[in-house]
């Protein structure tokens, strides 16, 4: 009975994260076979925990009432999180203690609250409308939407679904073209939230943003051996990359990943060449190899 109930708190700890985890990945942090998973998910549902699922992945929703009890008075609703780290990620030059606070409730409530520092107040309104709009499911309206191809501004009546690259884009499903694009959110001079909501959600296609935040599919596969110094830069640039690298017995670390592009792992190797030992991958040791002879024909 212990063992069931550790494992169901696991299972609880882990998808209150704000974040979205497969079955796979739930097995794979906590050790719990699948069909447990499944059983311990419906049990906190039972409970009175309010489970989400997209596609094949679960989170609970922050607003559970357990949480709500435990939290008492120092609760804020999801609303009243994201106007705290509104007007908080709007300050330039964030003192050390208020990043960590700015983390702190992104954490509890919702990471697609955050904005980057320094945020302009009409894109810090659009992330927001934004926000509601994925949490709500409804349609939207980017006005004035400024295209850099065409070099035009326009109307765009979208589905948005998914935030990316640090919530400065927004993945949606564009209704007149009936195909899913990414926009960049300043470019909007507003955006108007409709009363109307998804009609379109089988045709949503999320993408994904790797370690070096290039988004896509991950498909192209790196193995890297990082000394010391490389280690402890990609751990600074990527803050991800410290689940994702493996000690080895000579002092070195392993990081063994799929990327989306050889672009930015390609940048960061190149830039700590000395400190890396590139692995497997044939494809990216000639990606490499006709970058370094590009630089040596303009040297």
């Amino acid at each position: 009975m212990a063992r069931s109930f550790d494992n169901r708190l696991s299972v609880m700890l882990l998808l209150s994260q704000n974040q979205l985890f497969s079955i796979e990945q739930i097995v794979e942090r906590t050790g719990i076979q699948p069909r447990m998973v499944y059983r311990h998910i419906e049990d906190l549902r039972r409970a009175g925990f309010i489970i989400h699922k997209t596609g094949h992945r679960y989170q609970i929703d922050p607003d559970s009432p357990f949480f709500k009890k435990l939290a008492g008075h120092i609760h804020f609703s999801k609303a009243e999180a994201a106007s705290i780290v509104g007007v908080l990620m709007r300050t330039y030059n964030l003192t050390p203690p208020l990043r960590q606070l700015c983390q702190k409730l992104s954490e509890l409530y919702d990471n697609n609250i955050m904005l980057p520092t320094g945020t302009d107040e009409r894109t810090a309104r659009n992330t927001y409308a934004l926000y509601e709009a994925i949490r709500t499911r409804r349609i939207v309206k980017l006005n004035h939407y400024y295209s850099h191809s065409s070099q035009t501004h326009s109307d765009r009546i979208v589905e948005p679904f998914q935030f990316l690259a640090g919530n400065t884009e927004v993945r949606c499903f564009e209704i007149a073209s009936k195909t899913n694009k990414t926009f960049k959110i300043a470019r909007a001079e507003s955006v108007e939230l409709l009363d109307l909501e998804w009609s379109y959600r089988s045709q949503h296609e999320e993408v994904v943003t790797d370690l070096f935040d290039f988004v896509g599919e991950p498909n192209l596969h790196i193995s890297l051996s990082l000394g010391n110094f490389a280690a402890t830069l990609l751990r600074e640039e990527h803050p991800a990359a410290a689940e994702r690298l493996t000690p080895q017995p000579d002092g070195k670390q392993m990081l063994d990943i799929m990327v989306c592009s050889y672009k930015g792992v390609g940048r960061f190797v190149l830039g700590m060449f000395d400190d890396i030992e590139v692995l497997g991958s044939e494809d990216f040791k000639n990606y490499l190899k006709e970058k370094i002879n590009n630089m040596n024909q303009k040297i």
